[in-house]
């Protein structure tokens, strides 16, 4: 991972180098595709084999160190907040979004198919020559199919949807949801801006056409994780206020 995270720290700083927009594509294309490299294999999103903290904590740290690179914000920043600014999905609900479009490939898969109806044969032939029925324990791949079959119900379909659709608005809707209900557990006297948004998490598009070392400013502020604060109070400069309700700047 450290040639695709360099790839990213390389052209953009807090101030300088490329755009929030153009930091953010580099992340995407580059570095997230690393990051997620098999997931579909390994991850599993709930149930008895759902996949350990400790294993999705080393790819979390290294997303949040490319998502203060993209948005110029300070290490205090909190990452709720950077997921929401930069328009990235949280770790395991990316890859809990790469499993359904898995599980989608492997249904409209004609080998997959061929092999399911082979194993089904030869347990079938299996059981006859024991002469008893045997209960299987229900594997991973069963239980994953379970998961994505339970996510199309919680999320049905309609003419003018597809599978694809479905699993963008159920991703996006687990999102909205945990974001919601994390950003609830701050009390209304410490919300920040970044907080006061719509609970759709659509892009608000408050970075484009802004350059670095504005794009970074206007998080600073956004989050009310910026130097300045630090600099006043180290000062001691009385009644001075920063208002941080600014969505861009002029």
């Amino acid at each position: 991972m450290e040639h695709q995270t360099n790839a990213l720290t390389r052209i953009a700083t807090s101030t300088w180098g490329a755009t929030f927009r153009k930091s953010r594509l580099v992340y995407t294309a580059v570095v997230r595709p690393a990051l997620a490299y098999g997931s579909p294999i390994w991850f599993s999103p709930e149930g008895k084999e759902e996949t350990k903290p400790s294993l999705i904590r080393p790819l979390e740290t290294i997303q949040n160190r490319c998502l203060r690179t993209i948005a110029g914000a300070y290490k205090a920043t909190p990452i709720l907040l950077l997921e929401s600014e930069t328009g990235i999905l949280p770790v395991r609900t990316h890859f809990s979004k790469l499993q359904a479009q898995y599980q989608l490939r492997k249904q409209n898969s004609p080998v997959v198919g061929l092999i399911t109806s082979a194993c089904e044969r030869i347990q079938r032939q299996l059981q006859g020559s024991r002469g008893r029925t045997r209960r299987h324990p229900t594997t991973p791949g069963v239980q994953k199919l379970a998961w994505y079959q339970k996510l199309l119900r919680t999320n049905p379909q309609s003419r003018a949807t597809t599978p694809q659709s479905q699993i963008d608005k159920a991703t996006h809707n687990q999102w909205t949801s945990n974001w919601v209900r994390q950003r609830n557990k701050v009390p209304p006297d410490k919300r920040v801006a970044a907080h006061v948004r719509d609970t759709t998490l659509k892009d608000p598009h408050l970075y484009d056409n802004l350059y670095k070392a504005k794009s970074s400013l206007a998080t600073q502020l956004r989050t009310e994780k910026i130097g300045f604060n630090a600099f006043l109070a180290r000062q001691r400069v009385p009644n001075v206020t920063l208002d941080c309700t600014c969505g861009y700047l002029d």
